[in-house]
């Protein structure tokens, strides 16, 4: 299990992952997934510390806005 804790180093992580993830929806051709890139708050990251969390965050969020 990979946690984010809050320190120094841990937010520049979670900014940087958090950019990366914003600029992948967006880059995306479909645009319900582009749009998913706006409900991405600067705490998502903290929000979802685990890998599953945030891979299960980032499903549901997608495809509850592609199934539109």
């Amino acid at each position: 299990m990979v946690e984010c804790r809050h320190s120094h180093t841990h937010s520049l992580y979670a900014t940087y992952l958090r950019n990366r993830i914003v600029g992948a929806l967006r880059a995306s051709p479909d645009g319900g997934v582009q749009q998913a890139s706006f409900a991405i708050s600067q705490n998502f990251i903290f929000e979802h510390p685990t890998l599953d969390e945030l891979a299960h965050a980032l499903s549901g969020l997608v495809s509850g806005l592609t199934q539109t």
